[in-house]
């Protein structure tokens, strides 16, 4: 199992070029708020059924709400989210569960904030209201959850998202949408649960076994206690973390390590088997992989925690080679609590006045040929993108038509 998710990471490494731009979709309808899109809105759901596994004790074991959160009023939150209160719970996986996965030792975590939480992954409609198209292989049912989204991607529709209900006055400057850490999302799957799953696999979850090969509208499923949908199967679901072995001893709101082989994925797919479909069970894929089963699900919470996902780097600069005289630009795209600085450098030496998030090269020389890249900077930190060259030929003689100049 370890050797197989090691050889899925090194498949993962494939071209971030866009799928909505390459389909070359167009915009459709927009709803006029990502808040309203929550078929359900807030009202209650049904408690989950206990499985024969937690009668029997091996299953699942339910524990009280974290006493912190007792009593304590709910904030207002968008309809189709969920309030997932702060609390200290066992992430990771005992002895035994899955002994082939060795990276899911079993510790002691602390969240000291609630956040909310969609209790349903990003649907095709809702990704269609807030990026203009759909990525979806399987596309046809605007309620099933959107797959073949990067994490570049998803991360972008989160900072969409943001600007656009923070400029229509729905959420504060304070707040914004992003992806959940996995000790987040771990939290909020088990629900105040110890074991594996909250219930009965096919009644909680569409897996390899029962999903025929396709993705299925969400909130189809019985939920887990605190009103979650599939949060084991439909689509794997994208983590901010980078992946690494869980550090030794407790931790207080961990955000992963500062670097990895690849972002998080965490919940399982349809193409999962039962062993992928535990709470505890985890994975990795490289930012710019895209999979039919693979989406995401948005937390909205208070700005400070932005710092786990730091400055990611979405689009790169790309390397140019023109003709002397020519005009070019490089351009990074990147996401992260504005606001973001720029500073670009050409062969490690800062360019004086470059500070945007585009720099344009007119009128091209031969000493404007280099590696050229740009710290990107908010007040968590900097960031530097990959190196781009510069390549800057001469022009030669005018020749004969079909003739290249040597």
């Amino acid at each position: 199992m370890w050797l197989l998710r090691w050889l899925l990471l090194a498949l993962s490494l494939v071209c971030d070029r866009s799928i909505c731009a390459s389909q070359g979709q167009k915009s459709h309808a927009m709803p006029e708020s990502r808040l309203e899109v929550g078929r359900r809105g807030t009202a209650a759901v049904p408690k989950a059924r206990m499985s024969g596994e937690a009668r029997k004790g091996t299953g699942v074991a339910r524990s009280s709400p974290p006493a912190s959160d007792a009593g304590t009023p709910k904030p207002d939150g968008p309809a189709g989210f969920v309030w997932i209160p702060p609390g200290t719970f066992m992430m990771g996986s005992p002895n035994g569960e899955d002994p082939e996965n060795l990276d899911e030792v079993e510790h002691l975590v602390t969240l000291t904030q609630g956040f909310w939480l969609s209790e349903h992954e990003v649907t095709q409609r809702e990704y269609r209201s807030v990026l203009a198209c759909n990525p979806s292989y399987y596309s046809g049912d605007d309620e099933s959850p959107v797959d073949m989204v990067s994490w570049n991607e998803a991360v972008l529709y989160c900072r969409t998202l943001t600007q656009r209900e923070r400029a229509a006055g729905r959420i504060t400057a304070g707040q914004a949408y992003r992806l959940p850490t996995e000790a987040e999302w771990e939290h909020a799957a088990r629900a105040g649960t110890t074991g594996s799953r909250h219930g009965e696999l096919a009644e909680i979850a569409w897996s390899f076994g029962n999903a025929g090969q396709r993705t299925h509208p969400v909130n189809q499923k019985v939920p887990n206690g605190w009103g979650l949908y599939d949060m084991l199967g439909n689509v794997s679901e994208w983590c901010s973390d980078w992946y690494g072995a869980y550090p030794s001893g407790s931790l207080v709101d961990p955000s992963g390590p500062v670097s990895g082989p690849g972002r998080v994925v965490r919940g399982g797919s349809i193409n999962d088997f039962r062993s992928g479909l535990r709470f505890a069970s985890r994975s990795a894929s490289a930012q710019n992989f895209r999979n039919p089963g693979l989406g995401f699900r948005p937390v909205l919470g208070s700005i400070n925690f932005l710092e786990p996902l730091g400055l990611p780097i979405l689009t790169q600069p790309e390397a140019r080679t023109i003709r002397t005289g020519a005009t070019t630009a490089f351009s990074v795209v990147a996401s992260g609590v504005e606001p973001l600085s720029y500073r670009w450098q050409r062969n490690g030496t800062d360019l004086a006045g470059e500070t945007r998030a585009t720099l344009t090269i007119a009128d091209a020389r031969g000493t404007d040929a280099g590696d050229y890249q740009v710290v990107v900077s908010n007040r968590l930190g900097s960031v530097t993108s990959g190196s781009a060259r510069l390549t800057v030929t001469p022009v030669g003689p005018v020749g004969p038509i079909g003739f290249a100049w040597i």
